[in-house]
Formats: structure tokens, C-alpha cells, sequence
């Protein structure tokens, strides 16, 4: 539970200085999980380049812009591969637990 109590913990960051500076509210994202089972790519090695790579659009907001467009059938594809990969990482977790009379424990 570590990786998650300073997943939080930073998440509240975020969201707290974006409010004290009049920014956008911040927020993760659930598909955010099955994206990071699909590419396995959890490390801070790449995290920290992509997210100044984030901080450096909001200053450019034409380059963001390019980046933001894409085609419907795109994004429908992208949510259904998302999906599925939520799920079955929910099933997982489920699994992984010991079952006793229909009940987690």
C-alpha cells in the first residue's frame, strides 16, 4: 500500500497548489490503470519527463492543441482498449484473494 498512500499523497499536491494558483482542478484518471498494465511503464524514469513535457504545453497552448486533436473512432478505440485492461485488472485483484463462504479475506 505504500506506491498508493504516495500516489494520494502527491495527487493532494497537485490538486492543493493548482487551487492556491487559480489553475484548472487536477485530477487522476481510472483508465490510467489499465493503461499502466498495458505498458507496464511505471517508473519514475518516465514519469517525471512526462510530466514536464505536460508543464511545458501549458505554456504553449497551440503546440497543446495539436497534440489534444484526434479523430472520434480514435478515442472510441482507445476507451475500449482502456476498458477492457480495467477490467481485467479488477478481476485480478479479485482473484488474487482468498475466497471463505462467498465472502473476501
Amino acid at each position: 500500500m505504500k506506491p498508493v498512500s504516495g500516489g494520494l499523497l502527491a495527487g493532494g499536491l497537485c490538486r492543493t497548489i493548482s487551487g492556491a494558483l487559480g489553475g484548472v482542478g487536477q485530477s487522476t484518471y481510472s483508465s490510467d490503470v489499465g493503461l499502466s498494465l498495458t505498458t507496464a511503464a511505471t517508473s519514475r524514469v518516465i514519469a517525471w519527463p512526462a510530466g514536464l513535457i505536460i508543464m511545458g504545453l501549458a505554456f504553449f497552448p497551440r503546440l497543446a492543441t495539436v497534440f489534444s486533436v484526434m479523430p472520434d473512432p480514435v478515442i472510441g478505440a482507445v476507451l475500449v482498449y482502456v476498458a477492457c485492461f480495467m477490467i481485467l485488472g479488477g478481476l485480478q485483484v479479485m482473484m488474487s484473494r482468498c475466497w471463505t463462504r462467498g465472502e473476501f479475506l
